[in-house]
């Protein structure tokens, strides 16, 4: 009997939290002004000790090299260098905006090597007029995996994990695949990823 008093007077003592991230996603509190700027820079070094193989002058080991442009084992890179500009168009605060453009040196900006400099990641606008229901049309984060979800600088990793890295950031390739080996076909990215 001691053990369930106890057991409820915890539970009555906790205090929870929670948020709907895809109710709130794309939208400003009453008390926001019309435009802010706000952004992040990720910069960082990092170092591949892995074996280099290489057979006829071709490297066939690309996983010891680092994106976006794996060429290097070592090097300093300004990974992720992301500004936006948000806020809500009218007073009764029916309609918020949000643009984020890139300028890092990532696969959004740089796809296999393919110099872009800068590109616009997100632009949406949201309708709010309706009752505990967002409209909210135009290019912005998915509904996907959680590390997609949560914010760059909130992540407790500078990298992305292997299935997000290697399942999740889809690549776009041409229809133009060659032929390499009897069986193997390969093509260059020539856009951007498909990234959260």
């Amino acid at each position: 009997m001691k053990f369930m008093a106890f057991f409820f007077a915890f539970l009555i003592s906790i205090s929870l939290s929670a948020a709907d991230w895809l109710y709130l996603g794309g939208t400003e509190p009453s008390s926001a002004k019309t435009m802010h700027f706000w952004g992040f820079v990720q910069a960082g070094y990092q170092k591949d000790y892995g074996t280099i193989v290489e057979k006829n002058g071709i490297n066939k080991t690309p996983f010891v090299m680092l994106p976006p442009n794996l060429d290097e084992q070592s090097s300093f890179e300004l990974n992720r260098a992301r500004l936006a500009l948000c806020g809500k168009i009218d007073k009764e605060n029916k309609f918020n905006y949000f643009l984020m453009t890139e300028f890092g040196q990532n696969g959004i900006t740089q796809p296999a090597g393919h110099k872009v400099n800068n590109y616009i990641t997100d632009f949406s606008i949201t309708y709010r007029g309706i009752g505990y229901c967002n409209v909210r049309v135009g290019q912005f984060k998915y509904p996907g995996s959680e590390e997609g979800m949560r914010a760059v600088f909130a992540s407790e990793y500078r990298n992305f994990s292997t299935v997000g890295l290697q399942l999740l950031l889809e690549r776009f390739l041409p229809n133009n695949a060659k032929e390499v080996a009897p069986g193997i076909y390969q093509a260059a990215p020539t856009t951007s990823v498909g990234a959260f």
